[in-house]
């Protein structure tokens, strides 16, 4: 059985390289910001549009690298509401 391959922002960027696609290519392709997919790849979650757009912008880098895109959706979602529950646990310490 094949195990499931652990999706990060850096595991994309390691795809899209391996692959040989430029950050250009993807940008052209899916219509996303060059600028956006490099927070993405850096999850840099503050410097990204409402949840909604960066999930919008997830299926589509996805769909563009030939990945799994539900299973990149489900990850990378979990780690940006990992991070939007640690701003405000932050936040309500402040």
């Amino acid at each position: 059985m094949k195990e499931a391959l652990s999706y990060s922002g850096k595991t994309l960027k390691e795809i899209r390289v391996r692959k040989g696609i430029k950050l250009e290519d993807v940008s052209e392709s899916t219509k996303v910001s060059k600028r956006h997919l490099i927070n993405i790849e850096e999850e840099n979650f503050s410097d990204l549009p409402a949840k909604i757009y960066f999930k919008g912008f997830l299926g589509s880098y996805a769909s563009c690298l030939g990945i799994n895109e539900d299973e990149v959706l489900k990850q990378m979602l979990d780690r940006f509401d990992q991070w939007e529950n640690k701003l405000k646990f932050l936040n309500e310490e402040g």
